[in-house]
């Protein structure tokens, strides 16, 4: 009994530190899949850093990526929902297709619910 315990408790703290149903789980995958390959410390694309929540915060040439609470004012939620056709949408045409609406609607959710980030997490 005691090794199955010892076990389980070395799972949970093997675990990460995110539920990847949550707000920040969904989030941090939509952002992983189809923007940080290109916002990195190495790339960096418009000055932007998507790895850390201060990065985030932070932004890049074009300012702010991200204002708790403010759809309107985050880059990354500003960017994902220009029109298909304009130079500025991410991810870049040349990077493939807009970003489908239910992923969208978890990036908006995350930023609205207050962009849960959970601590010394960073974005691969």
């Amino acid at each position: 009994m005691r090794r199955i315990f010892t076990a389980l408790l070395l799972a949970s703290l093997c675990a990460t530190a995110y539920d990847d149903t949550s707000a920040f789980g969904k989030a941090r995958t939509v952002l992983e899949v189809n923007c940080v390959e290109c916002h990195t410390v190495e790339k960096a694309k418009g000055g932007l850093v998507m790895e850390s929540l201060a990065q985030l915060k932070t932004g890049g040439d074009s300012g702010t990526a991200l204002v708790v609470g403010n759809t309107k004012e985050s880059g990354i939620y500003m960017r994902v929902v220009l029109a298909a056709d304009d130079d500025d949408r991410m991810p870049p045409k040349k990077h493939g297709p807009a970003l489908p609406a239910e992923d969208i609607e978890v990036l908006k959710n995350w930023i609205e619910a207050g962009a849960d980030w959970p601590e010394g997490e960073t974005l691969q």
